[in-house]
């Protein structure tokens, strides 16, 4: 059975409540040594991201932590696992430690969800290291990038609504690959590619363009053949119209399937970016909710007697 194969397996499992089986089979991937494929390295990641968080959830924070310490530092998986290595500190009441995995943490590209949350996870570790100041000023640094990024993310919904992010996109010659340092040109900021960047990567709309491309290259080919056929004198009048006429008929249909997928691309942009949006919204309450939780704290220890 391949790794591809085996990982699928043990996310099967999962789905179906065999725990255990599923936990060995993970165990199994993340185990495998040898593996200089990128990708293949990038599964065992998953897998022992896949572990830590299982124990995490277990109340098991060593076990955790053995699997997230065995994820690379700078690869696809690194940002989630150091996510959890701070939690399993945490848990551990090694406070100072999980300080440390989220800082550094939020060093790293913030469009990432995993880097947006370390800015909460972080003034939560001030608060349990008793240093109610820093934690308090996390939080405002929290709700200040939360709210920018918000801006960021309705600025960029409006675009694609009027057209400027998808439709330039799919004006690329015929060939080039789907490229998001190719496609993005429009956008002069980094962040905002970083955002794009998980929509035009996702399967879906990745599938969508790939077929667009495919619609495309065959409506240009149906203008040549109905430039040749005007220039072909060697047939008559009556197959050259009824040919016409199927050549227009497929054309139009093309053109039609052509606007539904850039619509269908564009509702694919949206979707994806109002989802960042709401799960941004969703941290702005919880830093606000924890900076209310400090300043009630804050009145009641002012207001004890002395």
């Amino acid at each position: 059975m391949s790794l591809y194969a085996l990982y699928n397996l043990a996310v099967s499992l999962s789905k179906i409540g065999r725990k255990e089986e599923s936990i060995a089979t993970f165990d199994q991937i993340s185990k495998i040594s040898g593996t200089n494929n990128n990708e293949l390295q990038a599964l065992k990641d998953k897998a022992s991201v896949a572990l830590g968080y299982i124990y995490l959830n277990e109340n098991a924070p060593n076990k955790a932590k053995h699997y997230m310490q065995q994820v690379q530092l700078k690869g696809p998986l690194s940002n989630k696992a150091l996510l959890g290595l701070g939690w399993t500190y945490s848990a551990l009441n090694e406070h100072k430690k999980s300080l440390a995995a989220w800082m550094e943490l939020i060093r790293r590209t913030k469009t990432d969800p995993s880097v947006m949350e370390a800015f909460l996870t972080i003034p939560y570790a001030y608060s349990k290291l008793d240093a109610m100041g820093q934690s308090l000023a996390g939080y405002e640094i929290a709700v200040s990038e939360y709210e920018s990024a918000v801006t960021r993310l309705n600025k960029l919904i409006a675009a694609v609504r009027k057209g400027e992010i998808i439709k330039p996109m799919l004006s690329q010659p015929l060939g080039r690959k789907l490229a998001p340092e190719n496609i993005i040109l429009k956008l002069s900021d980094s962040t905002d590619r970083q955002y794009l960047m998980y929509v035009i990567s996702s399967h879906e709309f990745q599938e969508a363009y790939k077929s667009y491309m495919q619609l495309t290259f065959l409506s240009k080919r149906l203008l040549e053949w109905e430039t040749t056929i005007e220039k072909f004198h060697g047939i008559s009048t009556t197959f050259r119209e009824a040919y016409m006429d199927r050549i227009l008929k497929q054309q139009a249909q093309t053109d039609k399937t052509l606007d539904e997928l850039e619509d269908y691309m564009n509702g694919i942009a949206i979707n994806s970016l109002e989802i960042q949006k709401d799960r941004t919204l969703k941290l702005i309450n919880k830093a606000k909710f924890s900076m209310a939780r400090i300043f009630d704290r804050s009145n009641i220890n002012a207001e004890e007697p002395q």
